[in-house]
Formats: structure tokens, sequence, C-alpha cells
């Protein structure tokens, strides 16, 4: 029992410091701990997911929300609140504050978010919005996205392996391999591959004449890689370019997937819809 309150107890702590995370306003030391924990539980994994979703509608939705309108109905709302008894003062904590904050930004996001949902693929896609506008690069990619990018120049070089069923490809690895379904984009190969020592999925595309590849890992693996969650939380996707090749990344429901062609990283955000 006493082992299981402080397990909830840690994760408390840490499901306080995402918020901070996404705004990159957290000190060095607790950004460590965060990328250190956030491999390890799946719950934090989802709320990154969760408040990454929320961050980037408001953000496309209504940027002058938050600051003008939002906070006119917070202060209409404080104002409409019946009085607080002088002998019984109320101290919220630092999570309370953070609960009640991001209830009413999910509130004013929520029609929204419940119309771009809507307009998903309810299967395996992307549980978050691809960034707006310029997308920042990585300029000293780590194991997984360098592996990927050597595995495309490999392929490229090569013909192409006879392509397999997705729903096999999906027993086989034990998580969901979603499919893009982009314009000009024509699936026309499908394999069980590695990408660094790990099962993954590989995915050929054929769009404007040129190939492009989708790598789907598994979300352990996606995770895994601290300038991938940094990106993730901070512009909702993951770019690093080596030479001609560029490669995005963006996590799904249970997966992670990296797009590489001969594009540029904001065309390849666009692949994703």
């Amino acid at each position: 029992m006493k082992d299981r309150d402080s397990a909830a107890a840690t994760h408390a702590a840490f499901a306080e410091l995402l918020a901070g995370y996404i705004d990159d306003e957290l000190s060095a030391e607790d950004r460590r701990r965060v990328e250190a924990h956030v491999p390890e539980c799946a719950k934090c994994r989802a709320e990154l997911r969760a408040q990454t979703v929320i961050r980037a509608r408001l953000m496309k939705e209504s940027g002058s929300l938050a600051s003008s309108e939002l906070a006119e109905r917070v202060l209409a709302r404080i104002a409409d609140a019946p009085p607080v008894e002088a002998d019984r003062p109320v101290l919220l904590s630092r999570r309370e504050v953070l609960v009640t904050w991001s209830g009413w930004a999910a509130a004013a996001a929520m029609g929204g978010l419940a119309a771009w949902f809507s307009q998903r693929k309810p299967a395996g896609m992307s549980m978050t919005m691809a960034a707006a506008g310029k997308v920042t690069l990585d300029q000293m990619p780590g194991l997984v996205p360098a592996d990927i990018l050597a595995s495309f120049r490999e392929v490229n070089e090569e013909e192409l392996p006879a392509g397999a069923d997705l729903a096999q490809l999906r027993r086989d690895l034990g998580f969901s391999v979603p499919r893009l379904e982009a314009p000009h984009m024509r699936l026309i190969s499908a394999w069980l591959t590695r990408v660094n020592g790990e099962p993954a999925a590989a995915l050929a595309y054929r769009c404007h004449d040129r190939l492009v590849m989708q790598y789907v890992v598994s979300e352990g693996q996606f995770f895994r890689q601290p300038q991938v969650r940094h990106a993730i939380a901070s512009q909702g996707v993951y770019a690093t370019a080596a030479g001609p090749l560029t490669t995005i990344a963006w996590p799904g429901t249970d997966n992670g997937s990296f797009l590489v062609g001969e594009f540029s990283a904001s065309d390849l955000v666009a692949m994703r819809s």
C-alpha cells in the first residue's frame, strides 16, 4: 500500500511539471527529471500528448483568446463567485491552479477540438497538431533519426521489398501502423524492418514522382529520444535533415512516425493530413 501511495505521489509530482515542460519553463534539472521519467510512464506520455493537442489548438485557433477574451471570462467568473468567509481562506496548490486554468483553456478549445477530431481518421492517426509556420530543424539528430535517414538512402538505391499486409504488420509489431492518405500520396509497399535494432514498420509512398518513406516505431522507442520529446512539446513535431533529405516525426496513439524524403520539413508536415 505504501509503495502504491509512493508511486502515485511520484507520478503526481511529474504530472505537475508537464505543463512547464511543454512551455519550456522548467529548470535544466527539472527538464532532465521529466525526460528521464516520461519514457517509463505511459500516463505521462498520454498526458504530454493531450496537453500538446490543447496547446497547439489554442495557439492555432485563437492566439489572442488566452490573453484577452479568455482573461475577461475568467475575471467575470471571479466577480460572480460568492464571497469567501474571512476566517476560511482558500489556498490552492500549484496543481489545483494548473488544473483550474487548464480546465478553462480546455473549455475554450473544446468546440474546435471536437471539430478537429471529427475530421481525423480515428485509428492510428497522430494525436498532435502539425506545427504552424517554420519548423525548427534539429542540427544534431540522435540515434533513431540518424538511422532512419541512413535507412532511406539504402532503400532508395535498391528495389523495394514486396509489400506486406498492414493488418499483418500490426499483428507482428503489437502496435498500430497508421497509413497516410494525403493528396498525391500513393502507398506502394510496406514491410517489417528494424530501426536502431528494434522492430518497426516501413511504408513506402510515391508523392510527385518521388519516394517518401514512413517509419513507424513503438511509443517507447519514440519517446526515448530527448530531443524528439522536447520538439513535440514545444512545436508539435520533430524535424531534422541531412543533405537533401529531411525527416519529421510525430507521436500516434501507441506509436511514433518518422516521415522522410527529399522535401522540406513544411512539405512533409503537410503530407501528414
